[in-house]
């Protein structure tokens, strides 16, 4: 079974005892995109996935759905 990009997120954000709100700010995202993202209907890409796998490397082995990530050069 594969989780969803939106499950990783959660999980980063739990163990950091983040909220939505943190992560919005600390990206420069509006809460509304974040919370799409931790709900599934929209996954981070481009330049937002750039930023959040800055801001939460725990990310950066995988793509937030756990599926390797792209190459970024």
């Amino acid at each position: 079974m594969t989780l969803s990009p939106a499950y990783h997120l959660r999980r980063a954000l739990e163990a950091r005892g983040w909220t939505a709100a943190r992560l919005a700010r600390e990206l420069g995202a509006g809460p509304s995109t974040v919370r799409a993202w931790l709900t599934g209907r929209h996954a981070p890409r481009g330049a937002a996935l750039t930023a959040l796998r800055r801001v939460l490397p725990e990310l950066s082995e995988t793509a937030p759905g756990g599926a390797p990530k792209e190459d970024e050069t």
